[in-house]
């Protein structure tokens, strides 16, 4: 997986279980980060990178500023998509079927909503967050105010 800001590249190595940083300038990595295990996805704002460690059961917030994991966070069973938005992250859960959300300001679970089995992956958009649910073949509405 791979997300961008202005300043960064950070790539997931599943394998490794790290998270590279890539300078866009330069085309180079220029830190490498230990995760929890088999990180599935990234998420990145300009000041956090969020990462969803599937066999860990995890996510781990990197601080973009000094490139260090900060906190880590249990989640669900096998995390899986993960996105990030001004005020809020969401994981979805593929072994649990779920997604929950996690307060950055506390490095905290606030919410778990049930969604369709097997979801992969997620999206936040300015009304809504999306998961899309393999195990349904279908993608799932959640209402961010309410979930």
């Amino acid at each position: 997986s791979v997300a961008a800001t202005d300043d960064a590249v950070w790539v997931a190595d599943f394998e490794a279980s790290t998270v590279s940083r890539i300078d866009p300038v330069s085309n180079r990595v220029v830190a490498t980060i230990n995760v929890g295990t088999t990180p599935f996805s990234v998420a990145a704002t300009d000041d956090a990178v969020w990462v969803a460690n599937n066999d860990s059961g995890t996510v781990s917030r990197i601080d973009a500023a000094t490139n260090s994991v900060v906190a880590t966070i249990e989640v669900g069973n096998g995390p899986g998509g993960i996105a990030a938005a001004d005020e809020d992250v969401w994981v979805s859960n593929i072994g649990d079927d779920n997604v929950m959300r996690l307060d950055p300001g506390s490095n905290t679970v606030v919410a778990t909503v049930p969604v369709g089995r097997i979801p992969v992956a997620v999206a936040v958009s300015p009304t809504a967050v999306w998961t899309a649910d393999n195990g349904d073949d279908t993608a799932t509405r959640i209402d961010p105010s309410g979930g």
